[in-house]
């Protein structure tokens, strides 16, 4: 049968359409049918192609990827041993060097502390053999000072005696042995002290009042070096003055005027209350002082008006080296003045300031001329208002205050 229709179909397609139409519709029906389950499954292996391809290409991605970081480590890898060697190798060398460096260490150390053994046994020597060399030449020097003292003091002991006998001040002792035990204590050291000291009876001979009361008799007297010859001693060195005030203060600067202690290298008056007419009278007598290297003024009551006085007194100086003016009453123009006789070129070591009423501007002028001066090594300031931010501030740039 479908053999048949096949042929008739073949033969007149048309009238087989009009004739069967449902047999045609039938093929139709299957032919469409095969060719969608055709088509459905190119599509299926098309798409299983190309997901088969993109796999195959995520595949060889993966694999470059993978084959790419494996050069990547390797890389890494080889920079790190390369690194790795050179840390090594400069470890060593360190460790090369550190031993080298140790060894010369040592070798230095134990050098050194031969050096210093030597240096210090030949110091020890050279020391021994100075001393040994010093306590001869001290002998030797003793024996002659002592021989020059004992001519000095015999002719200083018979002219204070017979100045003394001659004023009345003191009897004549017949025993000449005591009288030189007594009077030879008086030589190191003269105290002026006022007639009613008892502690001081044995040296009323060299006592100023007397002299005080004659200057201020005859004021214009030239003779009292004549007078009170015993104050002209040639050879004492320190003079210490005790309850002056102001007229023995003027009285001791006439007797330092008209020559009075031409070897006297310090001078200590402190709390004497010399106030401003006995610094000034004083201070007549100061520029005569050749050898003064210390001046004590300490608790005096001076102000600045009187420093002002001693600045004129010491400017030209040229053998000052120690200055005390402590607890006396100068503020910043007192200040001033001790600051022009430091630049003035007096070669000042040691200023004492301390308990005065110095600000932070009298300080800093102290500052400045101590800067300029070649010889400073000491300005004491302390106990005075200077502010503590002012006070650091001058200390930092001027390591000599003391404040």
């Amino acid at each position: 049968m479908l053999t048949i229709d096949k042929l008739r179909r073949k033969l007149n397609p048309k009238k087989f359409a009009q004739e069967f139409p449902s047999v045609l519709w039938q093929e139709d029906r299957l032919q469409k049918q095969r060719t969608d389950e055709l088509f459905s499954q190119r599509q299926l292996e098309k798409a299983a192609s190309l997901a088969s391809h993109e796999q195959q290409l995520e595949n060889q991605a993966k694999i470059v990827l993978e084959q790419k970081l494996e050069a990547f480590r390797n890389k890494e890898q080889k920079k790190r041993n390369e690194i790795d060697v050179k840390a090594i190798e400069a470890i060593e060398i360190g460790i090369d060097r550190l031993g080298r460096l140790k060894h010369f260490e040592i070798d230095r150390l134990e050098t050194l502390k031969r050096t210093q053994l030597e240096q210090k046994r030949l110091d020890d020597q050279i020391t021994r053999e100075n001393e040994i060399a010093l306590a001869e030449k001290k002998e030797i020097e003793d024996k002659f000072e002592n021989e020059r003292k004992l001519a000095e003091e015999q002719d200083l002991i018979d002219r204070v005696n017979s100045i003394m006998r001659r004023t009345g001040i003191m009897k004549s002792v017949t025993n000449k042995q005591k009288e030189y035990s007594e009077i030879s204590k008086t030589i190191a050291m003269i105290r002026f002290a006022c007639c009613n000291d008892d502690q001081d009876a044995k040296l009323r001979a060299f006592n100023v009042w007397p002299m005080a009361q004659y200057t201020k008799r005859f004021p214009t007297a030239k003779d009292y070096n004549r007078q009170f010859s015993h104050l002209f001693n040639p050879i004492v060195q320190t003079v210490k003055g005790q309850t002056l005030q102001v007229a023995g203060g003027a009285a001791l600067g006439k007797c330092l005027a008209g020559g009075g202690f031409p070897q006297m290298v310090k001078l200590d008056l402190c709390w004497n209350r010399l106030k401003f007419f006995g610094i000034r009278g004083l201070c007549e007598g100061l520029p005569k002082c050749k050898v003064l290297t210390s001046l004590i003024l300490s608790g005096n009551l001076l102000g600045d008006d009187s420093i002002d006085v001693l600045k004129s007194a010491l400017l030209g100086n040229s053998t000052l080296i120690y200055l005390d003016l402590e607890n006396n009453d100068i503020a910043d123009k007192g200040a001033a003045s001790v600051a022009r006789v430091i630049f003035s070129g007096v070669p000042l070591q040691v200023v004492k300031l301390k308990s005065n009423r110095i600000t932070s501007a009298g300080a800093g002028s102290l500052a400045k001329a101590g800067i300029a001066s070649v010889s400073i090594k000491v300005i004491a300031i302390k106990n005075n208002p200077v502010p503590p931010r002012d006070a650091k501030r001058i200390c930092k740039h001027s390591p000599f205050i003391s404040i």
